[in-house]
């Protein structure tokens, strides 16, 4: 009997887990939705719904610009100058990884209420959108991550990278079109100022002709020359 109610116990503790992770998830999505025009305020909102939801202590999201990695937004620490050994790692491995007994001097202090502590885990995920890598999501807590928990956070950072690329594209096509809208007024201005341009040719060409008529009218007709042929008479 003990036994049952122990098993009983496990498995309803294993689906209480199973569904704050699937209620973590959705939540995360949910903010994944939202109208967020600005990368570093995707960002922010990202690890601080992580945070909230107890996921990360604190973190770090990179994004690759022009080749190289920088800090997009930071969460309870510094932001830093670049990216850790492990972050290239991660990129080079395209695979998450873990890191765990952290001693207190292997990573900056996190900043809570009760003051700066150091994480027991960290745990890194790339932000990988098909083939494209746009970045690694960094984060560290004070206890150390469930498997369900890293299984968690690989979904949304899947998530994360395709919102990512789809902000992106977004963008791509707000400056094109912005590009094209501005070559749409060029045009029309050159057309404007075409148009002046072939009323003011057509006024001198105007005034040209009306001159000419002038100067024919002053001129009068024109007068007829005859040729004077000499008369040859007979002697008489």
């Amino acid at each position: 009997m003990v036994s049952l109610i122990v098993k009983l116990y496990a498995l309803n503790s294993e689906l209480q887990g199973k569904q704050e992770i699937e209620t973590a998830y959705n939540e995360t999505l949910t903010l994944m939705n939202r109208p967020l025009e600005a990368l570093v305020d995707f960002g922010d909102a990202v690890l601080h719904k992580l945070n909230e939801l107890k996921l990360a202590d604190a973190g770090v999201m990179f994004f690759i610009e022009d080749g190289a990695p920088r800090a997009l937004s930071c969460m309870n620490i510094a932001p830093p100058d670049k990216m850790s050994e492990a972050g290239d790692e991660c990129l080079r491995r395209k695979t998450p990884l873990r890191f765990t007994g952290i001693e207190a001097d292997q990573f900056r202090p996190v900043a809570t209420s009760l003051g700066a502590v150091s994480p027991r885990e960290i745990a890194l995920f790339p932000l990988a959108h098909k083939d494209k890598t746009l970045g690694v999501l960094e984060l560290g807590r004070i206890e150390e991550y469930s498997a369900g928990q890293i299984a968690l956070l690989q979904r949304i950072a899947d998530q994360t990278a395709g919102a990512m690329n789809s902000m992106l594209a977004f963008e791509g096509l707000r400056k094109m079109s912005e590009q094209m809208a501005g070559a749409n007024r060029e045009l029309k201005q050159f057309n404007l100022e075409l148009q002046s341009m072939n009323a003011e040719l057509k006024m001198q060409q105007d005034e040209i002709n009306q001159t000419n008529e002038k100067l024919k009218e002053a001129s009068g007709p024109s007068p007829t020359f005859w040729p004077t042929c000499p008369t040859n008479s007979a002697p008489r």
